[in-house]
């Protein structure tokens, strides 16, 4: 099969695959804002503090690999490319041409490819040969939480001592339990599950948008067949396809995972919060009638046994809530070992690697 190179036109790819990069480059930034919150000490929810400072640190180093993947992985693999089609010598295009009968498997297996996809093999125009058919930074938008992503705020119970004069009775209740329950709950339990739910629903939208540039890098590679063409071309169409699917599977599909548990974290806060809310209206309520009774010299022996049955159903879903999350921090540290670096276009096709072994 005879080939074709246009150096002109085949250059431009190099303004396009920067351009992702700077795609990369942005989408780092951007979920940033999200990943950068503070935990406290108080909150259940604080347990993934551990886990969600390594994600974070995975994430921008994925996003970091993509940017030098596009700008320099990929670009400097063409460039040293383009250059042997460039030299005028007799030696290089018998060369070359070998190239066409070692690759020709290539071609057969672009060709498939293409026949079993919907749309045909993207193309550009004369003036922008590599247009981009997908804009990746219209994912990264503001994230509102709405409807069913909306939490409330975490609510904040004032302490049986604020809600009462500070007397006998009262300090004679807390003294009973040996701690005051409703002062401790009014730390807040879950800490800020709205910052951990926007952060799960940014690591969604710049998945979308780690989509875009793959989908992105997968048309600009059909787009280089208007300036380059033959079967090492095809070879080069293949393995840079296959990235594009790494970079889906590697880098898109797995924040999609950290976002379903981060989304998951945040629910089951919430769902707790639902569950001990009115727990905690009750101790408090029932605080007050023990204070009432005592001051009238009623017995309040039955009462505080009720008291104190509520708060230790209090500590069991606070409990539950930890391990809970502590299993989701577990799952979170699983998943961010499932990034995959998209593999070098020196291994396949090893063009350059053949033209030198030629």
């Amino acid at each position: 099969m005879s080939f074709e190179f246009d150096g002109d036109t085949a250059g431009k790819i190099f303004k396009a695959l920067e351009e992702l990069g700077d795609d990369a480059q942005k989408g780092s930034v951007y979920v940033s804002e999200y990943t950068a919150m503070p935990f406290y000490d108080q909150g259940v929810i604080n347990l993934l503090s551990g886990a969600h400072a390594d994600i974070t640190t995975k994430v921008t180093d994925q996003m970091d690999t993509l940017n030098k993947y596009f700008r320099t992985t990929i670009s400097d693999n063409l460039a040293d490319t383009f250059r042997l089609y460039k030299k005028d010598d007799e030696e290089n295009g018998n060369k070359l041409r070998e190239l066409e009968d070692y690759f020709s498997a290539d071609s057969e297996m672009m060709s498939e490819r293409r026949e079993a996809e919907e749309e045909d093999p993207a193309t550009g125009t004369s003036s922008d040969p590599f247009r981009a058919n997908h804009n990746p930074r219209s994912s990264f938008e503001d994230v509102e939480l709405t409807g069913s992503d909306s939490f409330r705020e975490p609510m904040d119970p004032p302490g049986v001592l604020d809600l009462f004069s500070i007397s006998y009775a009262i300090q004679s209740i807390c003294e009973l339990c040996g701690w005051y329950p409703t002062e401790s709950l009014g730390k807040k339990l879950a800490g800020d599950w709205d910052k951990i739910a926007k952060c799960g629903k940014a690591f969604r939208n710049l998945a979308d948008g780690v989509d875009k540039m793959a989908y992105n890098l997968g048309d600009h590679v059909d787009q280089l067949e208007q300036g380059w063409s033959g079967n090492a071309y095809a070879a080069c169409n293949v393995a840079l396809h296959r990235g594009a699917n790494e970079i889906k599977d590697g880098t898109a599909d797995v924040l999609r995972k950290l976002a379903d548990k981060y989304e998951e974290a945040a629910q089951k806060t919430y769902d707790t919060h639902k569950e001990l809310e009115p727990l905690v209206r009750s101790i408090t309520d029932m605080a007050s009638g023990f204070g009432l009774a005592k001051a009238a010299g009623q017995g309040i022996k039955n009462g505080i046994e009720l008291f104190t049955e509520k708060t230790n159903d209090i500590m069991g879903l606070i409990s539950l809530l930890q391990n809970t999350i502590n299993t989701i921090s577990a799952d979170l540290e699983s998943i961010g070992a499932e990034f995959e670096k998209p593999k070098s276009p020196d291994s396949v096709p090893p063009v350059l690697k053949k033209y030198d072994e030629l």
